[in-house]
C-alpha cells in the first residue's frame, strides 16, 4: 500500500505540472503571441502617427557631452560589400533569380540544420537549454529538382524534405498569404513556426523571448547563406498567419507561425 501511494503521488505531481505547462502554453498563445497581431490589442494600445525626432536620432547623436566621441575606422569588408550592402530587399529580384534544389537545401541547412548531419545538438544556431522549439516548413510553387509543387517540412535530423501536400498554389491562395506582392514573385516560401510546449520547458513565460531570438538567429542565417549563393530572400511583413496555419494545418494552441520568408 505504502509502494502504491508513492507511486499514486508521483503520478499526481507529473499530471500538476503537465497541467501547469499546458496553461503556460495557452497563456503564451493567447498574451504573447495572438494579441499582438492586433497592433492596438484591442483599442487599449494608441499607435502615434508620428514619434518625436528627438527618439529617431538616439543612435546617430552623441548622448553625454563628458567626454568627445571616437571616431571607428573604415574596414574594407568583403562581407559587407558583397551580402549586407548589395540590394537584396526587392521584388524585381526574386522575379529574375533561378533558384536550385542545392542553394535552397543550403540555406535551410545554415538557418536551422546540424552541423555534422549526425548530432542532433550540434546545429547551426545556439538554443537555451538545446530545447529548439522552431519548426521549418517550405512551400514549393513550381517544381525544384526531384521536388513537384506543395508544402513540405524540414526534417532537420535527416537533412530532407518531407511532403505533407503535392499541389500547385494559384496565384490567389499565394496572394492570401500576405498583402505584398512578393509571394507572387516568389519561387519558395519558408516559414518559421514556434511550439509552444518546448519553448516554455524549464523556462516558462521566458523561454518565448528566448525562442524569438532563436528565430532571428535562424532567419539571418538564411538571409546570409542566400547572399552567398548570389540569391535574394527576404523576410515577408505582415503575414496573415492563420492563413498559413490553416494550410499547414498545425495545431494552433501549440503551434503557431512566427516568420516567413521569400526566395
Amino acid at each position: 500500500m505504502i509502494f502504491v501511494g508513492k507511486k499514486t503521488k508521483k503520478g499526481l505531481s507529473l499530471t500538476f505540472i503537465r497541467c501547469i505547462l499546458s496553461i503556460m502554453a495557452i497563456f503564451l498563445h493567447n498574451f504573447f503571441h495572438r494579441e499582438t497581431n492586433d497592433k492596438t490589442e484591442g483599442g487599449l494600445v494608441g499607435i502615434p502617427r508620428r514619434v518625436s525626432g528627438r527618439f529617431r536620432k538616439r543612435g546617430s547623436v552623441r548622448q553625454t557631452s563628458l567626454f568627445p566621441p571616437i571616431d571607428l575606422p573604415e574596414a574594407d569588408s568583403v562581407f559587407a560589400r558583397n551580402i549586407l550592402v548589395r540590394g537584396r530587399f526587392h521584388e524585381a529580384s526574386l522575379e529574375h533569380q533561378d533558384v536550385d534544389l542545392r542553394t535552397l537545401a543550403n540555406i535551410l541547412r545554415c538557418g536551422y540544420g546540424t552541423l555534422d548531419g549526425q548530432q542532433q545538438h550540434r546545429r547551426t544556431v545556439p538554443s537555451l537549454g538545446e530545447r529548439y522549439p522552431l519548426g521549418v516548413y517550405v512551400f514549393l510553387f513550381e517544381p525544384l529538382g526531384v521536388c513537384r509543387p506543395g508544402l513540405y517540412r524540414y526534417d532537420v535530423s535527416g537533412h530532407r524534405l518531407e511532403p505533407l501536400q503535392l499541389k500547385l498554389f494559384s496565384a490567389y491562395e499565394r496572394q492570401s498569404f500576405a498583402p505584398a506582392e512578393w509571394p507572387l514573385a516568389a519561387r519558395v516560401l519558408i516559414c518559421l513556426t514556434i511550439f509552444f510546449p518546448l519553448s516554455i520547458e524549464g523556462y516558462g513565460s521566458r523561454g518565448y523571448r528566448y525562442s524569438l531570438f532563436e528565430a532571428g538567429h535562424a532567419g539571418q542565417n538564411m538571409v546570409l547563406a542566400a547572399g552567398e549563393a548570389d540569391k535574394t530572400l527576404i523576410p515577408l511583413e505582415g503575414i496573415h498567419e492563420g492563413k498559413i496555419e490553416g494550410i499547414l494545418g498545425v495545431n494552433t494552441e501549440e503551434e503557431r507561425v512566427l516568420s516567413a520568408w521569400c526566395l
